[in-house]
């Protein structure tokens, strides 16, 4: 099963790489399991790049739902978590290609 996991994850991260966009966003906690946490260098706000996400039928989850208040999650650029487990290789590569097209504008 991990076998699995992992290519999911090699798939995720090949297919971010391919994007002009993906050089403003950081991605950590490739160790952490089956998610990602990645870090936007944008001017746009979490809740912006959250609703994008949602208008191409991706999820993600805001780092700032994680803390019980918005002002004790960590400052600078918006964060979000991006999960992979329950998501086909075909799937995650759909999914990104649509959400490097929500998130198009993040160069600006």
């Amino acid at each position: 099963m991990k076998k699995t996991y992992r290519q999911r994850q090699t798939t995720l991260l090949q297919a971010l790489q391919k994007h002009d966009t993906a050089r403003r966003i950081h991605v950590s906690s490739e160790q952490a399991g089956l998610h990602l946490l990645l870090t936007i260098e944008t001017d746009f706000s979490e809740e912006t790049l959250i609703r994008r996400a949602e208008q191409v039928n991706v999820g993600v989850t805001g780092l700032t739902s994680y803390y019980d208040t918005p002002r004790a999650a960590p400052s600078g650029f918006p964060r979000v978590v991006l999960g992979f487990a329950q998501l086909s290789e075909v799937q995650i590569k759909s999914g990104i290609e649509r959400l490097m097209y929500a998130w198009r504008e993040i160069e600006a």
